[in-house]
């Protein structure tokens, strides 16, 4: 993992957890940290020059986040150590949810569900920065595909998940 990649901040919302990576760009290991960045957007570039620490929000893809999928499991098992019964009981849910309420039956679309659930907890993280005088903004205009490239190659995000 790159030096400029230097904190983590992990938390659980229903079954998925999310990844906050906290980039300081002026760590002494990582001059070019920006100029990576820069490559790949194309918008609110002068608010990344000026920026002290900046935050990727990563969504996950529908590998992590079908109703039956692996993790899923593990997150229920493993982490909320959830009984049996009550792991039948929201993997039906979770199914149900996903099937029948919100039709999420393509990659795609459980992507696209996924990235929203992630912008609850930047919006979250974005509020909770301005009411302790933190100044931030967020930034969305990318190309998507550089960016995957980027994250993969420079940042060691297995962009496949």
């Amino acid at each position: 993992m790159p030096n400029c990649v230097n904190e983590y901040y992990t938390f659980k919302e229903g079954f998925l957890v999310y990844t906050l990576r906290v980039i300081n760009p002026y760590f002494s290991n990582c001059f070019n940290c920006k100029i990576r960045v820069h490559s790949v957007i194309w918008v609110a570039t002068l608010k990344l020059d000026t920026a002290g620490h900046f935050v990727l929000g990563l969504s996950m893809k529908s590998p992590m986040v079908n109703h039956d999928a692996k993790y899923i499991m593990h997150m229920m098992k493993e982490v909320k150590h959830l009984p049996a019964d009550a792991i039948e009981m929201y993997s039906k849910f979770y199914r149900e949810f996903q099937q029948r309420d919100f039709d999420l039956d393509t990659d795609k679309k459980l992507f696209d569900w996924s990235a929203k659930q992630t912008y609850f907890a930047l919006g979250n993280m974005l509020k909770a920065a301005a009411l302790i005088g933190i100044d931030s903004c967020p930034i969305e205009g990318f190309c998507q595909e550089k960016a995957e490239a980027l994250l993969k190659e420079k940042f060691g995000v297995d962009t496949d998940k």
